[in-house]
């Protein structure tokens, strides 16, 4: 008797699950994994699956290196056919793929003498127990009674995924496969892309483009820079001429014009004062909710509604149909962190949202912003294809911290659409999962500049010089389609953003990316008339200066793993207790990211500012530790 196996998928969980398969695990020494293999036999096609406890160095979470050792050999599953006769030979086969991958992905520390790779203990054990696992996922595929199952290995028949914890599992999943891998759909025709400074960006966490980027660029012009925390820094040259910046603001807009478009309610009274495009509306207090209902039946359904001064896109409810509708979306948005605020009901205009950048009187970026959303391909369920999604977000550089949230507004919007977690949708069709297109509750972003009309661009520049002051924006645009004139289609401007976020044209999940950093640092910098290199440089010599809480905290330690993994040559030293110095050279994308990173460090590390110069010494090799450590 033989079994093929024809698909695998893995997962991993933060913290087990009470109720399901997951009931008896313990969450204090280790944390929890899965794998569940579709195999083709003599009685046809089955499913069965496995679960594990997993050693973790912290007690919590799931090692980087296990889960890279249970995707390769997991990969190394499909299409294998498996022989019952092979008996005690399968965990040699196992552990014969195990030692492959560790050697293939290079997923060790450290060599032997003999330079074969060093299993340290906590590998050893990853290893050891992903071979107990897949061999008795294997056995229980045929039914064996000879498992050799540890105590905290549990097998199950025909369990591919337990649908009843689902809205457990979306806000727990670590990390999840699907082997062979789906490929990401085309939106709109646009490819999906990838990135490769994702590994680099990492250690700056949430909002690591946001602070990174016009640093890189200013590093890349031969400026230097003076950094505070992940988004306040300084940019200077050479004469001393200084430039700030807090995220993307800038001198480039004035402290008015950041205040004026903050209130939506006031940017819309500006702009429906001069004719321009902006959806009927008014503000409601607090207090005076009750009349909301009947304003949206005085302008007529479909209606949205939205916190006065909302951020992210919190709170935010589109294409309401009914007054019941509208009663819940109110009840959300009151109980979210901007329950607080006033909120405006306003005529729903058709079409999707996009957010168009204008700099300096000029249209540079353009992205179409789709609500959170998944493709059907006829055999996953909505909560597969969620967690496939959101596997692809973390390959890219802005979004990887950004997943699809499951919350009470995507439970509302698939119960509008007659849908549950468990539907599965057939192949090719969309299926909203929010009514907010904002790109921090998992929406997508796709480049769409290219075949932007020019009546649009107009209207942008248009908008943006109504507020005084405002020099950089972001146009938020309702538009049925962004090829065509306005005269020809229902549009409307909903918002002005001041301090529109740089990553989202940067990095845009579909389509080509836009260079938005750098004509706004070149912007500012002309402004200030800072002098800067016309020819960008490739590769960087830089020496910063660290200051702050470091002595004893593993700073030294771990800005050299970092430096080694992004491939960079250099020295470290400790000049006392509070003053670090760094000496980095290497390619621009590595060497910038770890000068962003110098000022955050270690958890107990707390370093106040970060001073880089470039250097034009002789080059170093390696990198080293000068002095010892205080």
């Amino acid at each position: 008797m033989s079994i093929k196996v024809r698909k695998v998928s893995a997962g991993g969980l933060k913290a087990p699950v009470q109720g399901g398969i997951w009931k008896d695990a313990d969450p204090r020494y280790a944390a929890n994994a899965w794998v569940s293999i579709e195999i083709e036999g003599n009685s046809g096609i089955e499913t069965a699956a496995v679960e594990f406890q997993m050693p973790s160095l912290s007690g919590q979470g799931y090692p980087s290196r296990a889960q890279d050792l249970l995707k390769e050999v997991v990969k190394r599953l499909v299409n294998y056919s498996f022989s019952l006769n092979e008996g005690d030979e399968l965990e040699a086969l196992i552990e014969a793929w195990s030692i492959e991958a560790i050697k293939d992905k290079k997923i060790f520390r450290k060599f032997n003498r003999d330079g074969s790779p060093e299993l340290d203990k906590f590998l050893k054990k990853y290893k050891d127990k992903i071979v107990y696992a897949i061999c008795s996922l294997i056995r229980h595929a045929f039914k064996s009674r000879s498992s050799t199952a540890h105590d905290d290995v549990q097998t199950f028949s025909n369990v591919a995924w337990p649908n009843s914890r689902f809205s457990d599992l979306l806000e727990n999943v670590l990390f999840f496969w699907k082997i062979p891998e789906l490929n990401v759909p085309d939106m709109l025709g646009k490819s999906a892309q990838h990135y490769s400074d994702v590994e680099f960006a990492k250690p700056l966490g949430i909002n690591g483009t946001k602070g990174h980027l016009v640093e890189r660029h200013a590093l890349s012009l031969g400026l230097n820079s003076l950094r505070f925390t992940k988004g306040s820094y300084v940019i200077y040259d050479e004469s001393n001429k200084k430039l700030p910046f807090k995220w993307s603001r800038t001198i480039v807009s004035s402290s008015m014009s950041h205040a004026l478009t903050s209130h939506k309610e006031a940017t819309r009274a500006c702009l429906q004062r001069l004719g321009l495009p902006v959806p009927e509306g008014r503000l409601f207090k607090k207090d005076d909710l009750w009349m909301a209902e009947q304003y949206a039946e005085l302008i007529g359904y479909p209606v949205v509604c939205k916190p006065v001064a909302g951020v992210g896109g919190i709170g935010v409810f589109a294409n309401l149909r009914t007054a019941k509708e509208l009663r819940d979306a109110l009840n959300i948005s009151q109980s979210s962190q901007l329950g607080k605020q006033d909120v405006i009901i306003e005529k729903h205009v058709s079409g999707e949202d996009y957010r168009i950048l204008v700099l300096d009187g000029k249209v540079i970026a353009a992205i179409m912003r789709l609500p959170a959303c998944v493709v059907g391909d006829g055999e996953n369920s909505i909560a597969e294809l969620v967690l496939l999604k959101n596997q692809f977000r973390k390959s890219n550089t802005h979004l990887w911290r950004r997943p699809i949230k499951f919350n009470d507004t995507m439970l509302f919007q698939l119960d509008r659409l007659g849908y549950s977690l468990e539907s599965v949708p057939a192949a090719g069709e969309l299926v909203r999962l929010s009514s907010s297109s904002n790109i921090s509750q998992g929406g997508d972003s796709i480049s769409v500049y290219d075949e932007l009309h020019e009546d649009i661009k107009k209207a942008c520049v248009e908008s943006v010089k109504v507020i005084p002051g405002l020099n950089y924006c972001g146009v938020d645009f309702l538009l049925e389609d962004h090829t065509k004139p306005l005269s020809e289609q229902d549009s409307g401007i909903c918002e002005l953003n001041a301090h529109a976020a740089i990553g989202n044209c940067e990095y845009p999940l579909f389509g080509e990316p836009k260079e938005v950093a750098k004509k706004l640092l070149i912007s500012a910098a002309n402004q200030e008339g800072l002098n800067f290199l016309t020819a960008p440089l490739d590769t960087l010599h830089l020496h910063s200066t660290v200051k702050g809480t470091l002595a004893k905290t593993g700073y030294v330690e771990w800005v050299m793993e970092r430096a080694k993994k992004f491939g960079l040559s250099g020295w470290i030293r400790q000049v006392d207790r509070r003053t670090v110095e760094v000496r980095i050279y290497g390619d621009l994308l590595p060497a910038s990211y770890l000068v962003t990173a110098l000022v955050l460090g270690p958890a107990n590390a707390k370093p106040t500012s970060v001073n880089t110069i470039h250097y034009e010494g002789e080059k170093p090799v390696g990198f080293r530790l000068l002095g010892g450590k205080l």
